[in-house]
């Protein structure tokens, strides 16, 4: 009760709830697509309809007949009026308020308030993405670690190289198909879940067939020793070395890379939480029970 009522933690979630609000509605704070206008008799909602569509907005329209967000200005658009740094307090000499840059313009005359907006957006989306896939990935592989041990799992040699080189190189593919080819969604959903299947089916055959000898795979010891090396490198060489191997800058690269270095705390943690629950009473007694 006393965090509760204390004045830093209540400040601190107003500030959280405002940064989320501005990420969450950034696009009705600034930008250069009109929220609401009202042409010829018609009522539209280009802003709406923008998220939905990637044709551009005719901007053949009179301002008067048209609501636009508070800071009139896309991120990435020069304002050629003032094609150079503007501080907050510089007279834009537009003579409107509503068209004024509240914090200045950067040297090539983008506006630095709707920057910053559209930046929030981007860091809450890189940041929820990232870490859903790094929790996904180490609760999955922390779980596993600690439910199987070292001898829960025994698989036949061509299974095994069956998951080491074919799945690597399904997933290879399969990037590369949506990156360079760019295919619909429905299409690759569809591929990807025939392939899935077929891979499946094999996997099944060749795991329950009696002509290849089966081999316990120590995957909890894997995967301690892949957490101990991740650990033994300082994350910024990782970075580093991940952001030169991509030729084309793109918020999923960094999203790939945060997920990639943020996996082995949520490994360890599921871990240690999964051997302590099979140590309880009702766990023990349902072993026992068969």
């Amino acid at each position: 009760m006393k965090i509760k009522n204390d004045i830093s933690f209540i400040l601190s979630k107003w500030v959280i709830g405002i940064y989320f609000l501005v990420a969450i509605f950034g696009s009705f704070l600034a930008g250069d697509v009109p929220i609401f206008c009202k042409i010829n008799g018609k009522m539209s909602f280009p802003l709406i309809s923008s998220f939905f569509s990637k044709s551009s907005f005719n901007t053949n329209y009179s301002e008067e007949s048209c609501i636009m967000p508070f800071i009139p200005y896309s991120p990435l658009n020069i304002d050629k009026d003032h094609p150079v740094a503007l501080s907050p307090f510089d007279d834009s000499k537009i003579g409107i308020s509503k068209n004024k840059h509240w914090l200045g313009t950067d040297k090539l005359g983008r506006d630095v308030a709707s920057g910053m907006i559209h930046g929030t957006s981007t860091a809450l989306k890189i940041g929820i993405i990232s870490v859903f896939f790094a929790f996904i990935v180490g609760v999955s592989l922390g779980m596993m670690s600690a439910y199987y041990k070292d001898d829960g799992i025994r698989i036949s040699a061509p299974l095994l190289i069956a998951l080491l080189v074919v799945i690597p190189t399904a997933l290879y593919y399969m990037i590369m198909e949506w990156v360079i080819f760019n295919p619909s969604v429905l299409y690759f959903l569809s591929a990807c879940l025939v392939g899935t299947i077929i891979f499946g089916a094999s996997i099944s055959w060749i795991n329950k067939s009696d002509y290849f000898k089966k081999h316990n795979v120590p995957i909890d010891m894997l995967l301690l020793k892949v957490i101990e090396i991740r650990k033994s490198f300082p994350g910024i060489f990782i970075l580093l070395a991940l952001v030169s191997l991509f030729a084309v800058p793109s918020i999923w690269n960094i999203v790939f890379i945060i997920a990639l270095l943020g996996w082995t705390e949520f490994a360890r943690f599921a871990r240690a939480e999964t051997l302590a629950v099979k140590e309880e009473n009702y766990i023990l007694s349902v072993k026992v029970l068969g």
